[in-house]
């Protein structure tokens, strides 16, 4: 199933601050990188804080047109992005940032997926790609639950201020 890098947000953080970590992590060099997030495990509660911002965040970067900027680059092969485009349109989640793309240049915009599960096709295997999907547990144990029942991630990155979860 690939190298999955995973992120796992609680409450209570300064909310830009891991927005942006997050999205610089996910779509610079559109998520082609090995340590990219994989997915975002956290609270409704904090998706709803986060979406906006990323969302803001991704203009700024990017602007209106991510498919002109000078910042954002194209995916390596039109196979890796039929790849990308088939799970897209495989989801089950709702896609609230981005989502299109331009086969003939190569160009998927940065694309967010909240409402997934883990049946869905964005969790089925490495996207090492300009999607993100958004997984909401309802506890810190929940989160653990389901990274311990995936294959080991390259890298996990947990952003919180709580000291009870730091200390899991």
């Amino acid at each position: 199933s690939g190298i999955n890098a995973e992120y796992m947000v609680s409450s209570g953080i300064n909310a830009e601050y891991r927005v942006k970590r997050l999205c610089w992590g996910k779509f610079n060099n559109s998520g082609q990188i090995c340590v990219a997030p994989d997915y975002v495990l956290c609270s409704k509660e904090v998706e709803k804080k986060m979406v906006p911002i990323m969302k803001k965040v991704l203009k700024d970067w990017y602007s209106e047109n991510p498919e002109i900027s000078r910042d954002y680059c194209r995916i390596v092969s039109n196979r890796h992005l039929d790849r990308l485009q088939g799970m897209l349109s495989k989801t089950n989640g709702n896609i609230v940032i981005g989502g299109r793309s331009i086969p003939e240049d190569k160009f998927m915009e940065p694309t967010v997926v909240t409402g997934v599960g883990m049946d869905d096709s964005t969790m089925q295997e490495e996207i090492f790609g300009p999607i993100l999907p958004i997984i909401n547990v309802a506890s810190t144990e929940e989160a653990i639950k389901i990274i311990n029942a995936r294959d080991k991630p390259l890298v996990l990155y947990v952003f919180t201020d709580r000291e009870d979860v730091q200390e899991i």
